[in-house]
């Protein structure tokens, strides 16, 4: 048995010996880990927010990271549910799907915003994983959780963003078709959610009809071009509303500049296009109610110069009659009557001139004008108020008094439409005339500002305007008291020139003081060239008609002439004044379908017609007549009292040979009447 013992004893010893390494190792091993685990147990605690709670969700662990985070102390969360950090940043569907997906055992992956202590907000990712308690019946949940609050207040900053400005992007792989959109792309097509399973063709449903085409070939051109796009177009909201979208992209493109990915970026311009529409519209309605303006003037007008060629022609028949002629006293109530109507015809076409300007309707037609030659023309044109207020202008070059005559050296060349510019020189120097004082003296001075302008300035001794009254001297219609006078005008003249003046590149002052006088100064751009355009006149616009005297030619050969007028007064006057005229053969008609008859029957060597006829018009009755074999060569002059020049351009276009306005001057129709049938 010694023996046997003894023979035992080294294996015994060498298995204690065994089991004891195994177990140093093992508690080595143990100690290692240990290390280990509280090594990452320490980094977890300063990088890892951990807690876990039960099945209610009350919290029974927090680690200290978790409480320097939401600044509560341990004290405060045990025992407490995570309501305690609710934000109430998400959804109730939110919270009640995580805990549909927990309590069922699974694993949720997401990002939560709590609230902190203090109330600030704080952002994690977070996994919580179900622990399965020993009865296997529920479930206690471990939360480890990364703080992400500074990378989602970018994110957040940059979702606030796009939703303020009401923008949003979307990213398009063309190789898979998948195309991501943002949150803020979501708002713009009417989504409160992120769009599922999205493609090109999902996104191009939701365009409008009318413009898929359009944003397809913007597209289409972005990828084979090379170049990127810039759209605008509507989408179709789910409710039904339609949406305005701005879009602008461009495509990535790999080392063989072949396009594999598109971005974009939208922008909600609904508001733009709203009040783009809502301006066009205004503006329509304004051009509608200008235009609405312009045809009452124009039929005003049209109303007005009706009765008026009857009332000045009419007198100035009586003045002219030879076979009963008027007494001094008589011609004297005659004139006062021709001087009104003239008067009345005078503020007539001011209102309209005025209302072409406003309209932007007026047509300039600058040229290189000598200052000179149109002053000269000016004062010329204003010789009979001259005349009457015994005043007779003094002329200024550079402060240096100079005869009139001198005017044609003066070399000054500027820019500016002829008659527009004498219009303007007429109203000045006539204002200084009418408001001045007996024996009281008008100074017209010319002088270079610099070497783009001259000013043109015209000084007065008259009556003078209060200064509180200065700011409203070039307002329409306002006469600044003048009214109560015995001053003729009409209160626009003014306001007339101050634009012209404007349009042409100028600029108007006026300064005065009351009892002294006025000085009425414009600028206006020079011209370097100093010869005038071959096609450049300085005569006097027909419409300045100059009275001359005309010897009327006698010819025994008789001559017909037609007047087609629906006004029974208009059809005498004519006929008296054709009347005074030898040889002539008179017809009327008071509508054109009568008057072409008239005209096919007598064939006539003049025809008068008036433009606005009952039934067919003056101009309509014209394209017939021209376009009739028989009566080519047979002049045709418009008596109309549409004094519009648009009008007035329309006729001479269709081929009329005179367009004359009513109220017709007597003695120019029967020139003009003479002249057309006895051509030289």
């Amino acid at each position: 048995m010694d023996s046997e013992n003894s023979n035992l004893a080294p294996v015994s010893l060498i298995n204690s010996t065994t089991e004891h390494t195994h177990y140093n190792t093992v508690n080595q091993q143990i100690g290692i880990f240990s290390e280990i685990q509280g090594q990452i147990l320490s980094v977890a605690d300063n990088h890892i927010l951990i807690s876990k709670s039960d099945s209610y969700g009350v919290i029974t662990y927090v680690n200290q990271k978790l409480c320097e985070v939401c600044q509560y102390q341990e004290s405060e969360l045990l025992g407490k549910t995570h309501a305690i950090l609710n934000a109430g940043y998400h959804v109730k569907t939110f919270i009640s799907g995580l805990w549909k997906t927990i309590s069922s055992g699974r694993v949720w992956h997401g990002t939560i915003c709590n609230r902190k202590k203090d109330g600030q907000l704080y952002w994690v990712q977070s996994t919580i994983c179900p622990l399965p308690k020993p009865d296997n019946r529920s479930f206690d949940y471990l939360s480890i959780q990364n703080e992400l609050t500074e990378q989602m207040l970018v994110v957040e900053r940059f979702r606030l963003s796009q939703t303020f400005a009401k923008v949003g992007i979307w990213d398009w792989d063309i190789e898979t078709d998948k195309m991501i959109l943002s949150e803020g792309m979501n708002a713009l097509l009417g989504y409160g959610h992120e769009l599922s399973n999205t493609n090109f063709d999902v996104i191009m449903k939701k365009i409008h009809p009318d413009d898929r085409q359009q944003v397809s070939d913007a597209i289409v051109k972005c990828i084979n071009d090379a170049e990127g796009f810039d759209v605008e177009h509507r989408v179709i909201l789910p409710n039904g509303e339609t949406r305005w979208l701005h879009e602008k992209g461009n495509a990535v493109r790999n080392d063989e500049s072949r396009a594999f990915h598109i971005y974009c970026m939208v922008h909600d311009i609904s508001e733009a296009k709203h009040l783009e529409q809502e301006l066009l519209s205004a503006k329509e309605d304004a051009e509608k109610a200008n235009l609405a303006k312009s045809n009452f003037l124009a039929n005003m007008s049209h109303e007005l110069r009706t009765p008026l060629n009857a009332i000045i022609g009419f007198t100035q028949l009586l003045q002219t009659d030879i076979g009963q002629p008027l007494s001094m006293e008589q011609m004297d109530h005659t004139t006062e009557i021709i001087c009104a109507g003239k008067h009345l015809l005078q503020l007539i076409n001011e209102v309209l001139f005025l209302s072409e300007i406003e309209s932007g309707n007026i047509n300039l037609s600058t040229r290189t004008v000598d200052l000179g030659s149109t002053l000269l023309e000016s004062i010329s044109l204003s010789r009979h108020l001259i005349k009457k207020t015994g005043i007779q202008p003094e002329i200024y070059l550079e402060n240096k008094k100079v005869e009139e005559l001198q005017l044609r050296k003066l070399n000054v060349w500027v820019r500016a439409d002829t008659l527009r510019l004498k219009q303007i020189l007429v109203n000045l120097l006539g204002n200084a005339l009418k408001y001045n004082k007996p024996q009281g003296s008008v100074k017209i001075s010319v002088f270079r500002q610099n070497s783009n302008s001259v000013n043109i300035a015209i000084e007065d001794t008259g009556i003078g305007i209060d200064a509180d009254k200065q700011p409203l001297l070039f307002q329409p219609f306002n006469r600044l008291g003048a009214e109560f006078s015995m001053i003729d005008g009409s209160g626009i003249g003014l306001t007339i020139t101050k634009q012209l003046v404007e349009i042409m590149g100028g600029g108007i002052s006026c300064s005065s003081e009351r009892g002294v006088g006025s000085v009425f100064s414009f600028t206006i751009p020079t011209e370097a060239r100093r010869e005038l355009p071959k096609n450049q006149s300085n005569s006097v616009n027909r419409n300045n008609f100059q009275k001359k005297t005309y010897e009327i030619k006698t010819n025994p050969a008789s001559k017909i002439v037609l007047y087609v007028e629906d006004n029974p007064a208009n059809q005498r006057l004519v006929s008296n004044l054709v009347g005074r005229m030898p040889n002539i053969q008179f017809y009327s008609a008071c509508d054109a379908e009568v008057g072409l008859m008239l005209a096919h029957q007598c064939k006539p060597d003049l025809i008068l017609i008036d433009i606005n006829l009952p039934g067919m018009s003056g101009l309509d009755a014209m394209q017939i007549l021209r376009n009739r074999v028989s009566m080519k060569g047979i002049p045709v002059v418009a008596l109309s009292a549409n004094a519009t020049p648009e009008q007035e351009r329309l006729g001479l276009e269709l081929g009329f040979n005179r367009y004359i306005t009513k109220p017709v001057d007597v003695s120019h129709l029967q020139v003009e009447i003479d002249q057309l049938l006895y051509p030289e």
